[in-house]
Protein backbone atom coordinates (compact mmCIF):
# COMPACT_ATOMS: atom_id res chain seq x y z
CA UNK A 1 0.00 0.00 0.00
CA UNK A 2 1.34 3.61 -0.82
CA UNK A 3 1.49 6.14 1.53
CA UNK A 4 1.59 9.73 0.94
CA UNK A 5 2.13 10.43 4.99
CA UNK A 6 3.95 13.43 5.99
CA UNK A 7 6.29 11.16 8.19
CA UNK A 8 6.70 8.90 5.79
CA UNK A 9 8.03 11.94 3.31
CA UNK A 10 9.94 13.41 5.93
CA UNK A 11 11.29 9.74 6.77
CA UNK A 12 12.65 9.44 3.58
CA UNK A 13 14.31 12.74 3.11
CA UNK A 14 16.03 12.49 5.87
CA UNK A 15 17.63 9.16 4.19
CA UNK A 16 18.35 10.82 1.45
CA UNK A 17 20.41 13.50 3.60
CA UNK A 18 22.62 11.07 4.54
CA UNK A 19 23.94 10.48 0.94
CA UNK A 20 26.12 12.27 -1.41
CA UNK A 21 26.36 9.97 -4.41
CA UNK A 22 23.23 8.45 -5.81
CA UNK A 23 22.85 6.24 -8.74
CA UNK A 24 21.01 7.89 -11.97
CA UNK A 25 19.41 5.78 -14.48
CA UNK A 26 17.90 7.41 -17.55
CA UNK A 27 16.67 5.30 -21.28
CA UNK A 28 18.52 6.03 -24.42
CA UNK A 29 16.51 6.07 -27.45
CA UNK A 30 16.72 2.31 -27.81
CA UNK A 31 15.05 1.45 -24.57
CA UNK A 32 17.98 0.45 -22.88
CA UNK A 33 18.56 1.45 -19.19
CA UNK A 34 21.84 3.24 -18.68
CA UNK A 35 22.88 3.80 -14.53
CA UNK A 36 25.92 6.08 -13.50
CA UNK A 37 26.86 7.47 -10.62
CA UNK A 38 26.12 11.53 -9.66
CA UNK A 39 27.68 13.54 -7.07
CA UNK A 40 24.46 15.23 -4.98
CA UNK A 41 24.67 18.69 -5.25
CA UNK A 42 21.58 19.82 -3.29
CA UNK A 43 18.72 18.22 -2.11
CA UNK A 44 15.82 20.23 -1.73
CA UNK A 45 14.17 18.63 0.86
CA UNK A 46 10.65 20.82 0.84
CA UNK A 47 10.00 19.65 -2.63
CA UNK A 48 11.98 16.29 -2.87
CA UNK A 49 13.81 17.83 -5.80
CA UNK A 50 17.56 16.67 -6.10
CA UNK A 51 20.33 18.57 -8.54
CA UNK A 52 22.97 17.13 -10.20
CA UNK A 53 26.02 19.18 -11.87
CA UNK A 54 27.11 17.75 -15.42
CA UNK A 55 28.08 18.40 -18.70
CA UNK A 56 26.15 20.06 -21.84
CA UNK A 57 27.89 17.43 -23.98
CA UNK A 58 27.31 13.96 -22.80
CA UNK A 59 24.86 11.16 -23.86
CA UNK A 60 23.19 11.68 -20.65
CA UNK A 61 21.41 15.15 -21.00
CA UNK A 62 20.70 13.50 -24.44
CA UNK A 63 18.86 10.78 -23.23
CA UNK A 64 16.90 13.21 -20.15
CA UNK A 65 15.93 15.15 -22.75
CA UNK A 66 14.51 12.40 -25.03
CA UNK A 67 13.05 10.54 -22.23
CA UNK A 68 12.74 12.23 -18.61
CA UNK A 69 11.39 9.46 -17.01
CA UNK A 70 14.21 8.48 -14.69
CA UNK A 71 15.02 6.87 -11.68
CA UNK A 72 17.46 7.06 -8.42
CA UNK A 73 18.95 5.25 -6.63
CA UNK A 74 20.52 5.22 -2.99
CA UNK A 75 22.42 2.45 -0.82
CA UNK A 76 24.49 2.22 2.04
CA UNK A 77 25.25 -0.86 4.31
CA UNK A 78 21.77 -0.32 6.38
CA UNK A 79 19.79 2.32 4.28
CA UNK A 80 18.23 2.07 0.71
CA UNK A 81 16.12 4.38 -1.07
CA UNK A 82 14.39 4.17 -4.93
CA UNK A 83 12.82 6.83 -6.07
CA UNK A 84 11.46 7.23 -9.95
CA UNK A 85 10.05 10.83 -11.58
CA UNK A 86 11.13 12.94 -14.10
CA UNK A 87 14.46 14.99 -15.04
CA UNK A 88 15.07 18.10 -16.26
CA UNK A 89 18.44 19.58 -17.86
CA UNK A 90 18.69 23.08 -16.69
CA UNK A 91 21.35 26.12 -17.62
CA UNK A 92 20.32 28.13 -14.43
CA UNK A 93 23.45 30.16 -13.96
CA UNK A 94 22.78 31.82 -11.02
CA UNK A 95 21.73 28.17 -9.54
CA UNK A 96 24.95 26.84 -11.11
CA UNK A 97 26.88 29.67 -9.11
CA UNK A 98 25.49 29.32 -6.12
CA UNK A 99 26.02 25.26 -6.15
CA UNK A 100 29.24 25.27 -7.88
CA UNK A 101 31.61 23.02 -5.10
CA UNK A 102 35.69 23.29 -5.69
CA UNK A 103 35.56 19.49 -6.33
CA UNK A 104 33.47 20.19 -9.54
CA UNK A 105 36.66 22.05 -10.42
CA UNK A 106 38.22 18.58 -12.10
CA UNK A 107 35.67 18.33 -14.03
CA UNK A 108 35.08 21.93 -14.72
CA UNK A 109 38.37 23.43 -14.78
CA UNK A 110 36.86 26.90 -15.28
CA UNK A 111 34.86 27.64 -12.68
CA UNK A 112 31.24 28.32 -12.29
CA UNK A 113 31.26 29.89 -15.58
CA UNK A 114 31.91 27.29 -17.79
CA UNK A 115 29.80 27.15 -20.71
CA UNK A 116 28.71 23.44 -21.00
CA UNK A 117 27.95 23.11 -16.83
CA UNK A 118 24.21 22.31 -16.63
CA UNK A 119 22.38 20.72 -13.64
CA UNK A 120 20.29 18.26 -13.96
CA UNK A 121 17.03 18.14 -11.41
CA UNK A 122 15.35 15.33 -10.95
CA UNK A 123 11.89 15.22 -9.24
CA UNK A 124 10.60 12.88 -7.50
CA UNK A 125 7.23 10.71 -7.84
CA UNK A 126 7.50 7.63 -6.04
CA UNK A 127 9.95 6.32 -3.85
CA UNK A 128 10.77 3.28 -1.71
CA UNK A 129 13.22 3.28 1.34
CA UNK A 130 14.37 0.61 3.89
CA UNK A 131 16.03 2.41 6.73
CA UNK A 132 18.21 -0.25 9.02
CA UNK A 133 20.18 1.94 10.58
CA UNK A 134 21.39 2.27 14.27
CA UNK A 135 18.79 0.87 16.62
CA UNK A 136 16.62 -0.12 13.95
CA UNK A 137 19.27 -2.39 12.76
CA UNK A 138 19.99 -4.14 16.08
CA UNK A 139 16.06 -4.80 16.30
CA UNK A 140 16.05 -5.99 12.88
CA UNK A 141 19.18 -8.62 13.89
CA UNK A 142 16.88 -9.35 16.68
CA UNK A 143 14.46 -10.59 14.84
CA UNK A 144 16.29 -12.39 12.68
CA UNK A 145 17.86 -14.24 15.29
CA UNK A 146 14.48 -14.89 16.66
CA UNK A 147 13.46 -16.09 13.76
CA UNK A 148 15.96 -18.29 13.05
CA UNK A 149 16.77 -19.83 16.52
CA UNK A 150 12.82 -19.91 17.46
CA UNK A 151 11.69 -21.08 14.23
CA UNK A 152 9.10 -18.08 13.99
CA UNK A 153 7.42 -16.65 10.95
CA UNK A 154 9.19 -15.12 8.52
CA UNK A 155 10.97 -11.72 9.50
CA UNK A 156 9.55 -8.16 8.07
CA UNK A 157 10.41 -4.63 8.40
CA UNK A 158 7.00 -3.42 8.48
CA UNK A 159 6.45 0.00 9.92
CA UNK A 160 7.23 4.07 8.19
CA UNK A 161 10.04 4.02 10.35
CA UNK A 162 11.97 0.76 8.67
CA UNK A 163 10.24 0.85 5.06
CA UNK A 164 7.80 2.95 3.46
CA UNK A 165 6.59 3.73 -0.48
CA UNK A 166 5.58 7.00 -0.98
CA UNK A 167 3.77 9.48 -3.40
CA UNK A 168 6.18 12.45 -4.05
Amino acid sequence: MENSTVELVDNINNIIEEFSVAMLISTDTEGVMHARPMSVAYHETKTGNIFFATSAVNGKTAEIENNPQTALTLQSNNQFVSLSGQSDVINDRALIRELFSPAWKAWFPLGAEQVDIRLIKFSPEHGEYWDLSGSKELRFLWKVGKAIFQDEEKVTIDGPGNHGKVIM
